[in-house]
């Protein structure tokens, strides 16, 4: 995962911790590690163990209005999702769930706390 990124997606996880007396619901956010550099033996167990490239960085599995769940991938402000990404936002759009972009922390809280509303 780039810096940025990292940092962004850390600020988010931060901020919904924080705020999960406000939003019980937040005690659910969790990321995948898909941007986390391993070994070689690690990246093999981990592909063997069932790890895709394109799926969001975060996920709150918590159904509101319309949705079943909101998936967040986070970029930097100038990145671009790879293929990948892009098929898994939107076969996850499609199945029902919002998937989102974001290019910085306060993009992805402002998601988050609008979805939640």
């Amino acid at each position: 995962m780039r810096t940025l990124e990292y940092k962004s997606q850390c600020a988010v996880i931060r901020w919904a911790r924080y705020m999960e007396t406000k939003y019980p619901q937040l005690k659910l956010l969790h990321a995948s590690l898909n941007g986390l550099r391993c070994g070689y033996k690690q990246a093999i167990r981990a592909k063997l163990s069932g790890m895709k490239a394109g799926v969001p960085d975060m996920f709150l599995p918590f159904p509101k209005s319309s949705y079943h769940g909101l998936f967040i991938e986070m970029k930097a402000p100038n990145g671009h999702e790879t293929p990948a990404q892009t098929f898994f936002l939107t076969a996850l759009n499609n199945a029902g769930y919002r998937a989102v972009v974001c290019r910085s922390s306060e993009d992805a809280i402002k998601i988050i706390e609008d979805y939640l509303k």
